[in-house]
């Protein structure tokens, strides 16, 4: 088996726990590609094996403890989330650390964002960032500030590094 073989699966893994925390539609077909990919890379474990052999139109209740097992046999838990603020912090740290796009993260992010008096000093500086990224008509430099985001999560969650 070759490195390459294995490239972008765990971060696919946690992108998948992801999905099936906040129950993103489609969640399920996304756990059988990766599912197939992880067999093709020769990470076969009995859930992946199952998985695999869902339909990609399978809903997420039926389908829920099967792709939560999958998860666990390849080293990632998914916390059962009690409060919306749950659901939030596992999309920020999405964003922060896998990568996942502005797009899904900016509408819940102002969604739940306190008052200016009431913020953190990591909502306050999302804040002033977003706002940058807004008045930079350049593409690569939106990327740019959205990379700083990305760093002001990583650099508020050291923990989630690891």
């Amino acid at each position: 088996m070759t490195a390459g073989r294995n490239e972008g699966l765990p971060e696919r893994l946690h992108l998948l726990a992801l999905g099936v925390l906040l129950h993103r539609p489609g969640v399920v077909a996304v756990g059988v590609d990766l599912a197939c990919d992880l067999l093709v890379a020769g990470l076969d474990t009995p859930a992946t094996v199952e998985v695999a052999g869902l339909r990609r139109d399978a809903t997420l209740g039926d389908s829920e403890e099967l792709l939560r097992s999958m998860l666990e046999e390849h080293g990632v838990q998914i916390p059962v989330p009690q409060t919306d603020a749950d659901k939030f912090a596992a999309l920020r740290l999405a964003f922060g650390f896998l990568n996942l796009p502005v797009s899904e993260f900016e509408g819940p992010f102002y969604e739940r964002l306190p008052e200016w008096g009431e913020q953190d000093s990591l909502d306050r500086s999302l804040v002033i960032l977003f706002d940058q990224r807004d008045h930079q008509a350049d593409p690569v430099r939106q990327t740019e500030v959205e990379d700083r985001m990305r760093d002001a999560i990583r650099e508020a969650e050291p923990r989630a590094a690891g």
